[in-house]
C-alpha cells in the first residue's frame, strides 16, 4: 500500500485521538481535524506529476514519508519487532504521556517535510501544543534519529541545530542548544543516555556513542565514546547554631 493511500487511516486516527482529549490524551482538536486535508493537497502533486523533493546536505533521520513514520512509532510506541497496528498505536498514545508525546512529536516532523506551506504550517501547530502540554519544545529542524525515548517528557528543549543518533534517553529539564544563533550543529551519538537536569550548550559538540551522563550535568565541550560523564557537585552542610 502507497503513502497516499495510507492518508486516511492516519487522518481517521488523528480524528480519533482528538476525541480522547476529554480523558486526557491530547489536546490537539483543532489541528487533528485539519490532517484529513494532507491527502488532499499530496493528492494535488501526484496528479499533475510532481515529485517534490527537499534538499539537505546531510540525509535527515527523521520521518519523512508515511513508511518511515510507522517504522519510528513502532520502534518508539510500539517496541521493535512487532507488526504495526494503528488500534495498538492509538492505545498506546492515548494511555502514556511519553507515547503520546512521541506520537506527535514524530508527526510533526514527517508533516514538516512535505512540500507543502499548509503541512508546514500544521506541524508548527502541533510543535506549539506540545510546548503548551508537556513543556516540550524540540525544534521541527532537529534531527533525531530512531529509538528515542522520553521517560519524562517535561521541561526538554532542544534547539534545530542539534543531530541525535539512535536509541537516545531524554529525561525531564534537559537543554541542548547553542549560545548564540548561527552556530554550528552539536553532534549526539547513538545509544547515549541523558540525565535529568542535564545542560549541553555550546557550538560544534560532539557527544559520542554509547555514553551515560549524569543528572545535573553540565556540558560544553566534547564527550568521548564509551564513558559515563559526571559533573562534579559538591555539598555542604552547616549545623545550626543552637538557640541561646
Amino acid at each position: 500500500m502507497d503513502a497516499q493511500a495510507q492518508l486516511p487511516a492516519l487522518a481517521a486516527l488523528c480524528r480519533r485521538l482528538g476525541t480522547g482529549a476529554a480523558r486526557g490524551a491530547c489536546e490537539f482538536h483543532d489541528e487533528l481535524v485539519a490532517v484529513a486535508r494532507v491527502k488532499d493537497s499530496l493528492s494535488g502533486a501526484a496528479a499533475h506529476g510532481s515529485q517534490p523533493t527537499i534538499s539537505r546536505e546531510i540525509p535527515m533521520p527523521t520521518p519523512s514519508t508515511i513508511s518511515d513514520l510507522k517504522d519510528f512509532w513502532t520502534s518508539e510506541i510500539l517496541g521493535k519487532g512487532k507488526p504495526f497496528s494503528w488500534l495498538r498505536l492509538l492505545r498506546r498514545a492515548s494511555r502514556s504521556n511519553s507515547c503520546n508525546c512521541l506520537f506527535w512529536l514524530r508527526l510533526a516532523q514527517y508533516l514538516d517535510t512535505r512540500p507543502h506551506r499548509f503541512t508546514h504550517s500544521l506541524a508548527k501547530r502541533i510543535s506549539k501544543s506540545l510546548a503548551r502540554r508537556f513543556g516540550v519544545e524540540i525544534m521541527l529542524g532537529a534531527e533525531i534519529d530512531k529509538g528515542l525515548k522520553m521517560d519524562h517528557p517535561n521541561a526538554i528543549v532542544i534547539y534545530s541545530g542539534v543531530r541525535i543518533g539512535k536509541n537516545c534517553t531524554l529525561r525531564q529539564s534537559t537543554t541542548i542548544g547553542s549560545v548564540e544563533a548561527g552556530n554550528q550543529a552539536i553532534m549526539v551519538g547513538d545509544n547515549v543516555n541523558i540525565g535529568a537536569h542535564t545542560c549541553i550548550i555550546g557550538s560544534n559538540l560532539r557527544i559520542g556513542d554509547n555514553v551515560i551522563i549524569g543528572a545535573m550535568s553540565f556540558i560544553n565541550k566534547d564527550v568521548p565514546d564509551n564513558v559515563t560523564y559526571i559533573t562534579q557537585k559538591t555539598s555542604t552542610i552547616i549545623p545550626h547554631q543552637p538557640p541561646a
